[in-house]
């Protein structure tokens, strides 16, 4: 997984798993890459949005009055919300955007060329989903950090493209929070990590 240290900011948590040991509980668990939690908190669900409030923070000593970026906790809440692996609960207030369509900066890693238009795996923090590299923008060169025109990635060129995503993507630039803004490519086929990305911005957001 691509990430960075623990972030500051609003709160946000992507979702690792679902903690269900017995029929009565359910909570969400993960490590928070942003801000800090407590009980009592508004937050919301993203990508459905649902608002909630955070009933308990556990972990494996116990409650806990407050988590902050870099504790991984499992969350439980006041109401009966739906929410899945790879989800992202955040502050309800200045919540992370969603977007499709991205321009993002990459390092490619495949042993074939990175081309437009070919599909691609991508997984940014616990969400997987269909990509496609709809353009090359350039390729930069490593000395110079010259901008260079190219139709192609090479193995370990870096190049900035623009992604387009099956599904919207919950995101934050990679400069704002690494683990919300980093990601990889992975090809269907041989399940090869084929790049290592950063999102620079969205090109469009979802609706």
């Amino acid at each position: 997984e691509v990430s960075g240290p623990p972030s500051s900011g609003p709160f946000r948590m992507p979702v690792q798993w679902i903690n269900r040991p017995g029929p009565d509980f359910r909570g969400a668990a993960g490590r928070v890459c942003a801000g800090a939690v407590r009980p009592g908190d508004r937050v919301r669900v993203l990508p459905s949005g649902v608002g909630t409030c955070v009933q308990d923070i556990i972990t494996w000593g116990g409650t806990q009055v407050c988590a902050e970026a870099g504790d991984s906790i499992t969350l439980t809440f006041t109401d009966e919300v739906d929410i899945g692996r790879g989800d992202v609960i955040a502050a309800a207030s200045g919540a992370p955007a969603m977007a499709d369509q991205f321009e993002a900066r990459v390092l490619w890693m495949g042993s074939g060329e990175m081309m437009p238009g070919r599909s691609y795996l991508l997984k940014a923090h616990a969400k997987e989903m269909r990509a496609t590299v709809t353009a090359i923008t350039h390729r930069l060169d490593v000395w110079s950090g010259a901008q260079l025109a190219a139709k192609t990635l090479a193995l370990n060129d870096i190049g900035v493209v623009s992604l387009s995503t099956a599904q919207p993507l919950v995101f934050e630039p990679y400069d704002v929070n690494r683990t919300l803004g980093a990601f990889i490519l992975i090809d269907p086929v041989t399940f090869e990590t084929v790049a290592a990305g950063m999102i620079a911005r969205a090109l469009r957001r979802a609706a």
